[in-house]
C-alpha cells in the first residue's frame, strides 16, 4: 500500500509539469519567428523531462521496497 501512495505522489507533479509543458508550447508556439522554430524541437525537453521523472518514480519505488 506505500508504494501505491509513493506512485500516486508521483503522478500528481507529472501531470502538472505536463500541462505546463503543453500551455507553454501552444502559447509559443502562436509567436510567428521563435513558435516555428520551437514547434520543430519540441520533443527534447519533453523527453529530457520524461526521463528524469521516470528515474524519480523508479528510485522512489526502489526506495520503498523492505530490507531483509
Amino acid at each position: 500500500m506505500k508504494k501505491f501512495f509513493y506512485l500516486l505522489m508521483n503522478i500528481l507533479p507529472i501531470a502538472i509539469g505536463y500541462g505546463v509543458f503543453a500551455i507553454l508550447l501552444i502559447m509559443f508556439g502562436r509567436i510567428p519567428s521563435i513558435g516555428q522554430s520551437i514547434l520543430k524541437l519540441w520533443y527534447i525537453p519533453f523527453a529530457i523531462l520524461t526521463t528524469y521523472m521516470g528515474y524519480i518514480i523508479l528510485k522512489d519505488f526502489r526506495s520503498t521496497k523492505p530490507t531483509n
